[in-house]
């Protein structure tokens, strides 16, 4: 497989559509808290008939330590930090892979969230939040 265009950790990554999908992630140390550390918004995705990574559509926030699902035919990144020593996102954005662009303005969890794990649940499953 071919390297990624910019590497990156704490990146998400998931598979729809015969694709691989880098999404966010963080670029430098992440031990220090300086300019040369940052989370990303760019998104890379994998074509194994090319055999290379792409950047696709970026995301409306940079983030890291995010998690990601794919409903249907769209991938939601959920939650996450936008940059080393910050407090969590609550926001979540969807991914749609026909037009290639994110949306934002989704339902915000109900507590923030980062490095935390997701599912989808399949059937009509009534979901409770814990209340904090």
């Amino acid at each position: 497989m071919a390297h990624l265009r910019v590497p990156r950790c704490h990146a998400s990554l998931l598979e729809m559509a015969n694709k691989l999908y880098m999404i966010g992630g963080f670029v430098g140390d992440s031990s220090a808290s300086d300019e040369k550390s940052q989370s990303m918004s760019t998104i890379e995705a994998y074509d194994e008939s090319n055999e290379a990574w792409e950047f696709v559509a970026d995301l409306w926030q940079g983030r890291h330590d995010a998690n990601t699902v794919t409903v249907g035919d769209k991938a939601y990144i959920i939650g996450g930090m936008e940059d080393e020593n910050e407090d969590p996102l609550p926001n979540v954005e969807c991914f749609d892979p026909l037009t290639v662009s994110w949306a934002q303005g989704l339902a915000a969890l109900p507590s923030a969230s980062f490095g935390h794990a997701c599912c989808v649940i399949p059937g009509d499953v009534p979901i409770k939040w814990p209340k904090s």
